[in-house]
């Protein structure tokens, strides 16, 4: 099984999933404003999640962790519910983005240590930066020819850091 922890509703948030199949549980703090549609959704909080240990091989956060009150508690539920060996993928806003001028429900704003210093308890860590944001380099154009020339984008450039994680 598979969770999508913070997925969106559609109310507060877009319903916004990070996978989709059968076997994923959407978990979000408020219900959907419909029926589910056939989906399995359940209203939880990541900070007290209310499932058995070890029971994911998968848990996905895509621009949760920004948001919550306590993100070290929600990590710790995530490893709590994975299986041994399971994976954590998240990804978070870079602290430089320009989605905090968008969004005023972010909370913190990340560098990659703080983040590898929240992840501590996972057996591997893998942090790397996506997209460059458009509040560093503002023309367009640049902004693709450097993700193009560069083979690596520099944390400080990136919009968003994405995370892999084994338990």
């Amino acid at each position: 099984m598979r969770l999508d922890l913070g997925c969106g509703s559609g109310r507060s948030y877009p319903f916004s999933p990070s996978v989709a199949g059968p076997d994923v549980v959407y978990v979000d703090l408020e219900a959907p404003p419909g029926p589910p549609g056939g989906l399995s959704f359940v209203v939880a909080d990541a900070h007290q999640l209310p499932f058995r240990d070890g029971v994911f091989r998968e848990v996905h956060m895509r621009h949760v962790l920004e948001h919550l009150e306590e993100p070290r508690r929600a990590l710790r539920e995530a490893l709590r519910v994975l299986k041994p060996g399971g994976e954590l993928s998240l990804e978070v806003p870079a602290p430089f983005s320009k989605v905090f001028e968008l969004d005023p429900g972010h909370r913190w704003r990340l560098s990659p240590r703080a983040l590898r210093g929240l992840l501590r308890g996972f057996s591997e860590v893998e942090i790397w930066a996506e997209g460059i944001s458009p509040r560093l380099v503002p023309i367009g154009p640049l902004r693709l020819l450097l993700a193009r020339w560069l083979p690596k984008i520099p944390w400080p450039l990136g919009e968003y850091l994405a995370c892999r994680c084994v338990k």
